[in-house]
């Protein structure tokens, strides 16, 4: 047995950059392929492979789980994904990850279409035909109480025979053999009712996801691990600051009108942040207090809605989430709970006993107070947790924006002789899997770890945090000092995002799947119509479309042998006599059968379910051939239609032999919505499109362009932006990115990038590549640019994109740009298209 490890790099870089994942996020996927590839292809181990991830709280463990949906289900053909939950708030929100068109839906950025199943819609006829379908990815949202004992309370409903689904939803599951299970919050699962009801299911992959993994979890079920340390010193979470007071007040009334003076801070930071950066998401920031108790609960929360507590600004702010709110059933609570991101919300004050933990998501809790005593209490990441999500995506460079304040009980002077103790509590380990060689060449799985998070906390005095950019350290820091930072904000200028313009279209492009077939041939392999059209031009010139008037005569000649014999000689007559057609045939008719001679091709495939595909192939071909013919093709034809077909099949199957030795794959169109995502790297930034050109520049104000800003490589690419933006026929272009449009153009599934995508008025959609006049002649260039004339042609011919715009590729070089002359049409033809 060849025991080999299958780990697709291209399509892991591919989903990275659609997704736009965090770097720690792409080596869990990476780790992901590396361990099932091991399990299956190197030890050929039955199932299941069962792995745990351990990000830290605020990574992104959801995008974990689209990104290994999205590549188990392209590289190894795998349609059945089943996430567990724990409970309702968990269910609720990873429904709404995986519905398409939501607001926090992540469908739109996978390169396969999903189908939703859940346990309210799976008993109908339309979600059986869905469910049974093998070529459908499906993600099954169920919490565990679903999945156990028929006898036990909800799961009776997937033990049991549904008419809808002609089976048992638990059943079905159980039989698929590519059944993948994603166990999120897999801390939570221990117990042999998980485990029987899960494993039970028989599934292929079994995957955990945890922030904190359970204490009988051993480090070698731990594939992935990435620390909170390492996620606060990346800058992928806020950076908390330690604030405590110089003097010895402690008392609750103080701790809250601190907690609240530095969330006040905090809102006129996010105001004078969105000022500069108009692009920027409105944010309300939050603080969120954790009480030990109901009775102290309802004390908080009564302080802050005291009239006099803040000249009764927080009356109507505060929210309080805990079982005696429940058990007085406020069914205003958790709607209200839900919607505290919303730009319209007036909650600043969340008041709660442990009722807020795993599932409660939000990026908008600035200030963190505990009315626990122990520091380490609160520094435990389910705690923590809590407030660490950024809720501008990324660090803005305003520290007041990337800093978690802790409300600390202890003194400053306390904390500071305690640094060494907590620096301590963060010491962790990341571990992920990497694939490596020997020096025989062979590959194998190296698992690799390294220290994390010594040294992380930085005490310092009251100058702590005076620098507009925090250090990726925990912070131990004083009240006056926090204070000091909230007034200086007011002047923090940031750099402008680069974002989707809000007028923006929605764009959704194909992605090509390929499949091996071995040598196979199709008419969308063709990527050089010219042949076809010089074809019609030499038939159109060609002098057999006139009858010759030929004398005949005789003549004695003498042999080689002496004998004289009678020699035929053929003359053509000086005048001649052109053909009549007597019956003139339709262009219509005299096409089609054009068309089912190409069909009857022996090189062209005989399946059926390809024969549609091959007649819109043929189209572009056909168009080329009756375009070099040049009018007055139903004569032409009408006479020697025959001749045609025996030249036109003879070039098909020159194509054919020319070709078939590089058609190794039959490429399948699956499509996506599609968000841009961009990281401006740029050092400068210019709102003049028209400026001096520099590749160090993001340019801003251009028309058309769906981003905010651009930049380019060269500047004719530059030109080529600025030539889309005032022509007319241009109805929004996008500069594509690294990953955007990933093209395979070599059999290591190599990605060619092009330069933009154009959306014309009329509908159709261009790919454009600009290049240097000396790189046009390049073997790389021109592969690159058959593989996208490939590309559109298996896209056009595409049931996936039957009804959608037709897709179109131009090569143009820079003085095709220059001699253009800012027209469009000219453009595409000085490119040849």
């Amino acid at each position: 047995m060849t025991r080999e490890l299958h780990v697709d790099e291209s399509l892991i870089e591919q989903i990275g950059r659609r997704m736009c994942l965090r770097e720690p996020n792409r080596q869990a996927l990476e780790t992901v392929a590396a361990y099932v590839s091991e399990h299956y292809d190197f030890y050929g181990r039955p199932a299941p492979f069962e792995g745990v991830i351990a990000s830290a709280t605020g990574v992104g463990k959801t995008y974990v789980m689209a990104a290994a949906i999205d590549y188990l289900s392209q590289s190894r053909g795998w349609t059945d994904f089943v996430i567990v939950v724990p409970g309702a708030t968990i269910r609720e929100k990873t429904i709404a990850n995986f519905t398409p068109g939501a607001a926090k839906s992540l469908t739109r950025l996978l390169g396969v279409k999903t189908a939703l199943i859940t346990s309210e819609n799976y008993n109908t006829p339309a979600m059986a035909n869905v469910i049974n379908d093998p070529g459908v990815v499906k993600v099954y949202v169920l919490t565990v109480q679903i999945l156990l004992k028929p006898n036990e309370g909800l799961a009776r409903r997937t033990h049991q025979f549904t008419e809808g689904l002609g089976g048992k939803l638990y059943g079905i599951l159980k039989a698929r053999e590519d059944l993948v299970v994603l166990a999120d919050e897999h801390h939570l699962y221990y117990g042999p009712k998980f485990s029987e009801a899960v494993r039970g299911l028989n599934p292929k992959v079994l995957l955990g996801l945890t922030a904190t993994p359970h204490k009988s979890t051993s480090e070698d079920e731990i594939i992935f691990r990435y620390p909170l340390a390492a996620a606060i010193g990346e800058k992928y979470v806020k950076t908390p600051v330690i604030v405590g007071r110089k003097d010895d007040r402690k008392d609750m009334q103080t701790k809250l009108l601190d907690g609240t003076t530095l969330l006040e801070y905090k809102e006129d930071a996010v105001a004078a942040y969105r000022l500069k950066q108009v692009d920027a998401p409105a944010v309300n920031p939050v603080m969120l207090v954790l009480a030990r108790d109901t009775t102290e609960a309802d004390k908080i929360a009564n302080m802050l809605r005291d009239p006099s507590f803040k000249h009764g600004h927080y009356v109507d702010a505060v929210i309080q989430v805990d079982s005696s709110v429940t058990e007085k059933n406020e069914p205003a609570m958790w709607e209200r709970l839900s919607k505290v991101e919303n730009p319209d919300s007036h909650i600043r004050v969340i008041v709660s006993v442990r009722m807020l933990k795993e599932g409660w998501d939000v990026k908008n809790v600035y200030v963190l107070l505990s009315t626990q005593p122990s520091l380490s209490e609160v520094l435990t990441e389910q705690v923590l947790g809590r407030g660490l999500r950024l809720p501008f995506g990324k660090y803005t460079g305003i520290q007041m924006l990337d800093t978690l304040e802790i409300i600390a009980h202890d003194k400053f002077r306390t904390l500071l002789d305690r640094a060494g103790v907590l620096s301590e509590d963060f010491v962790s380990y990341r571990t992920r899997a990497t694939i490596k060689t020997t020096d025989t060449g062979d590959p194998y799985l190296s698992r690799d770890e390294q220290e994390t998070g010594r040294g992380l906390v930085e005490a310092a005095g009251a100058d702590v945090g005076t620098q507009p950019e925090t250090d990726g350290f925990v912070q131990i820091s004083d009240l006056d000092s926090r204070e000091t930072m909230g007034r200086d904000t007011r002047d923090v200028l940031a750099r402008p995002a680069v974002t989707l313009r809000p007028d923006a279209p929605g764009i959704e492009l194909p992605i090509l799947r390929a499949t091996r077939v071995g040598a196979s041939f199709s008419l969308r392999d063709i990527t050089d119509e010219a042949p076809f059209r010089e074809l019609g031009r030499r038939l159109r010139v060609n002098p057999d479309v006139e009858l010759r008037r030929m004398t005949v005569s005789a003549k004695r000649v003498r042999g080689v042998d002496g004998v004289e014999r009678l020699q035929l000689v053929r003359t053509t007559a000086k005048d001649r006599v052109t053909t009549q057609v007597a019956v003139k045939l339709t262009v219509e008719w005299l096409r089609e059968q054009l068309l089912q001679a190409m069909l009857a091709s022996p090189s062209v495939s005989a399946r059926k379910d390809q024969r549609e595909i091959e007649k819109l192939a043929a189209q572009p071909l056909l168009d080329a051939f009756f375009d070099g013919l040049n009018g007055g093709a139903d004569e032409l034809l009408s006479a020697y239609l025959d001749r045609a077909i025996v030249r036109l099949v003879r070039l098909v199957n020159d194509e054919q032999h020319r070709l078939s030795s590089t058609a190794e794959t039959e490429q399948v169109a699956i499509g996506r919505s599609f968000v841009p995502c961009r990281q401006n790297t740029r050092s400068y930034e210019s709102d003049d499109v028209r400026d001096s050109f520099s590749r160090d520049t993001a340019y801003s104000g251009f028309r058309k362009s769906v981003m905010t800003s651009d930049w380019f490589d060269s500047e004719p690419e530059r030109d080529v932006a600025l030539l889309l933006d005032d022509d007319e026929s241009a109805k929004w272009w996008l500069r594509l990115q690294n990953g955007d449009l990933p093209i395979n153009w070599r059999r290591t599934g190599d990605g060619y990038n092009p330069d933009f995508l154009v959306s014309l008025a009329d509908g159709e959609r261009w790919i454009v590549e600009v290049k240097a006049d000396n790189q046009m002649t390049t073997e790389s260039v021109q592969r690159k640019r058959n593989a996208a004339k490939k590309w559109s042609n298996y896209v056009n011919t595409s049931p996936a994109f039957s009804a959608g715009p037709k897709w179109h590729y131009v090569l143009v070089s820079e003085s095709d740009v220059r001699d253009a002359n800012g027209s469009w049409a000219a453009l595409r033809g000085l490119g040849g298209a």
